[in-house]
């Protein structure tokens, strides 16, 4: 299975890095749908100031998710490293991509049961259920985010999330998540073949 793997009897699972706010965090592989180039987003009225708009990818629209302001990391300026990291949830009980804003991507890192650590109670910039885990590697850490309890059901993303899908819907653009039209989108760096897990 594509981002999990067995090595010596262990699972071994894959995690994409990327740097929001000067920090270093990850998400499994397995829940990124492609990174596109960023694009500066159509607003919507009322959202969530984490909510940057909505961009239109092949024809679908996918809202935009700015996790410095969501995680308190602050706000930072796009730069042309800046991309876009689409990742899928389930919203309304349909598979969704929404994009989260990247300062710029790191790598794809393999990691084992036991390189994974519990996140501590006091003494990360990131609080609350956002992180399910401490990824490890060599003498850093980074945390790996859970992407159902920032955006899924039951966030509090989650209905500025459908009010997007729903205002864009009906200017009658379909929702879901596939590029600005005459555009063509970066395909997704941890399954193009010749990513090198660090």
């Amino acid at each position: 299975m594509e981002g999990r793997a067995m090595k010596q009897g262990h699972t071994i699972e894959q995690f994409l890095t990327f740097f929001v706010g000067g920090e270093e965090l990850a998400i499994n592989i397995l829940r990124i749908r492609e990174i596109v180039a960023y694009r500066t987003p159509t607003r919507i009225p009322g959202a969530a100031a984490a909510l940057r708009g909505v961009i239109n990818l092949r024809g679908t629209v996918v809202p935009i998710l700015d996790l410095g302001i969501k995680l308190g990391l602050g706000e930072h300026p796009v730069s042309k490293n800046t991309c876009v990291v689409v990742v899928e949830v389930i919203l309304d009980g349909h598979l969704t991509g929404v994009g989260v804003v990247a300062e710029s991507v790191g790598q794809v890192v393999e990691l084992s049961p036991g390189d994974i650590e519990q996140p501590p109670a006091l003494g990360m910039r990131i609080q609350g259920n956002a992180v399910i885990g401490l990824g490890k590697l060599a003498t850093s850490f980074f945390p790996i985010l859970d992407v159902d309890a920032l955006l899924g059901h039951g966030s509090e993303l989650h209905g500025a999330l459908g009010a997007a899908f729903g205002e864009e819907h009906a200017r009658g653009l379909p929702p879901g998540g596939g590029p600005e039209e005459g555009r063509e989108a970066t395909p997704a760096r941890p399954r193009a073949p010749h990513a090198t897990p660090r």
